[in-house]
């Protein structure tokens, strides 16, 4: 079921935790590492997942000023397969937050579950070896113990259901490139560039909210939204422009 605003139909029922629910829109705002500057502001429905954008904004922008894009540290929601892949083709240095997701198996997680690339397959905290089975849609590759390894063994209650008859795990199709972003990150370079987001783009989101009235959409429709964004943007770059330009003086 999709929810839809009676008053403002472009918007978009926000659900996430630690964030209040109801219709909001999202600006997936980017912002220059170096000097602060806001270098674009898109504006979608806060139902629109912060990761489909990303790559059409990050292309448009390339396109539009001619930027050589070398280093990228994003959100996690950014952390999706296609993105990675994508950065890594285009050998953009990329960092991506982790996030934790909640659910899943507490006692047994799928991290102390060892992958063996040379075999593909993975190996169990006791040495048992989960085989690969499909490939599902969304581009899953499920891999499964066998029922007579997990019969007998100690984990077995705490690994999965009772319904159950072996534990499954699950690895993306490109995992491999979401690995190699999260390395980056373990880097020295990649801890300095992932921290600089607090000082760039949440500082200009937190300017915008406490300086500009950025907390609420002044009109309804997406059109209204994305114009007060373009403004927003605009008044905060030429303080940002200008402060610069007296520091040079």
């Amino acid at each position: 079921m999709t929810r839809e605003s009676i008053t403002d139909p472009d918007s978009g029922f926000l659900m996430r935790d630690h964030k209040p629910r109801g219709f909001f829109y999202l600006d997936h705002r980017t912002v220059d590492a170096k000097y602060n500057i806001i270098t674009d502001t898109y504006i979608t429905p806060a139902n629109v997942h912060d990761s489909v954008p990303y790559l059409d904004r990050l292309r448009a922008q390339t396109r539009t000023f001619g930027f050589c894009v070398e280093a990228v540290a994003l959100d996690a929601g950014y952390a999706t397969g296609h993105i990675a892949k994508t950065l890594n083709k285009e050998k953009i240095f990329a960092v991506v937050g982790y996030r934790r997701f909640k659910g899943g198996n507490v006692k047994v997680p799928k991290r102390k579950f060892s992958y063996v690339d040379t075999l593909d397959v993975y190996a169990c905290p006791m040495g048992c070896k989960l085989s690969y089975v499909t490939t599902d849609r969304q581009g899953y590759r499920q891999y499964k113990s066998r029922p007579e390894d997990c019969q007998g063994c100690p984990l077995r209650g705490d690994c999965f259901s009772a319904k159950a008859d072996r534990r499954t795990i699950t690895r993306h199709v490109w995992e491999e490139e979401k690995e190699k972003l999260k390395a980056n990150k373990r880097t020295a370079t990649g801890k300095r560039l992932y921290k600089s987001r607090s000082w760039t783009v949440e500082r200009s989101f937190a300017d915008a909210k406490e300086r500009h009235g950025y907390r609420y959409a002044r009109g309804r429709g997406h059109t209204c939204v994305q114009e007060q964004a373009y403004m927003t943007a605009t008044a905060q770059n030429i303080k940002k422009i200008t402060t610069l330009e007296k520091k040079r003086a």
